[in-house]
């Protein structure tokens, strides 16, 4: 890749790591199960979940406004593709999303550029990519549902403050770009696991927490 990694970038070359998302079907209890098994990513309120996750990431901003007096004893990283949000928080860590032109970031999966990732539309596809350039072995995915559970939008039921909640057409489109990065990913070898059962994310195998970390004798 073009460029040099940043400094900040853990060393999980050829390690399994999980990612937690906010998806309805996750379960408090297969969150529990990866603990001190493999590194874990936890996404916007997920970090409620794995207080003691490795990463917490957000791509919006006033997440971070509304959030971080709650999360800026994390002791992970706090990662964030947003400008403004590392400006004024300088404990953040910043990815890039790359611009076709100013103000029109790309959406799709992007391996030539260190510390560079495509939007995918939301936060899940953007650490999938940022996983991708740190060389990963297997990727656990909780909570990429694509889709409500009942009435539940997230875990933790819709936001009640200024944060959006996604509509049906945000949901096919977050699919048809994780399911567009799919063959990318098979290409550079690293193991795609689906752990929701209720996904409409058809592109990855779909094996439960606990049969994962089986089989991947964690």
């Amino acid at each position: 890749m073009k460029g040099e990694r940043p400094s900040w970038f853990p060393d999980w070359k050829d390690r399994y790591v999980a990612v937690v998302a906010g998806g309805p079907s996750i379960k408090r209890s297969e969150v529990d199960l990866l603990q001190g098994k493999l590194p874990v990513v936890v996404i916007n309120e997920s970090y409620q979940l794995a207080p003691w996750a490795d990463a917490l990431y957000s791509c919006d901003h006033l997440w971070w406004e509304l959030r971080y007096q709650k999360v800026k004893d994390f002791g992970g990283l706090k990662i964030t593709p947003d400008a403004v949000a590392v400006k004024k928080f300088p404990d953040l860590k910043r990815l890039k999303f790359r611009e076709t032109k100013p103000g029109d970031p790309v959406k799709y999966f992007i391996m030539d550029e260190w510390g560079e990732v495509g939007t995918g539309q939301n936060s899940g596809f953007q650490v999938v990519n940022w996983l991708a350039q740190l060389g990963v072995k297997g990727i656990m995915l909780l909570g990429y549902d694509g889709c409500t559970l009942g009435d539940k939008l997230h875990w933790h039921g819709r936001h009640a403050d200024r944060l959006n909640n996604p509509t049906q057409a945000i949901f096919l489109a977050w699919k048809g770009w994780m399911e567009n990065a799919a063959p990318k990913l098979r290409a550079l070898g690293i193991e795609m696991i689906n752990c929701s059962m209720y996904s409409t994310i058809g592109c990855f195998q779909r094996v439960e927490v606990a049969a994962t970390l089986e089989r991947w004798k964690l």
